[in-house]
C-alpha cells in the first residue's frame, strides 16, 4: 500500500509519513499549534447529539440489563 500512495503523491505522500507514525500515535502533539476546545464551535456543529445518542444506548443496555436479571 505504501508503493502505491508514494508512487501516487510523491513528496506530499513522504512528507505525510513522517508526521504520522505508522502503528502506535504520538502521545504529545509534535509541536502543533492545535486550538482549544470551543463550545461555541461544539454547538455549532450539533457535537452534543453524538453524545446524546451515546448516553440514550448506554441506558438502553442498562435497562436491557436490567430487565434480563429480573
Amino acid at each position: 500500500e505504501a508503493q502505491e500512495l508514494r508512487s501516487r503523491y510523491g513528496q506530499t505522500y513522504e512528507d505525510y509519513a513522517a508526521r504520522v507514525p505508522l502503528f502506535f500515535p504520538k502521545l504529545s502533539n509534535g509541536g502543533a499549534t492545535a486550538e482549544k476546545f470551543s463550545w461555541q464551535q461544539y454547538k455549532a456543529n450539533r457535537e452534543y447529539q453524538a453524545a446524546l445518542g451515546v448516553l440514550a444506548g448506554i441506558a438502553a443496555l442498562v435497562v436491557m440489563m436490567w430487565m434480563k436479571s429480573r
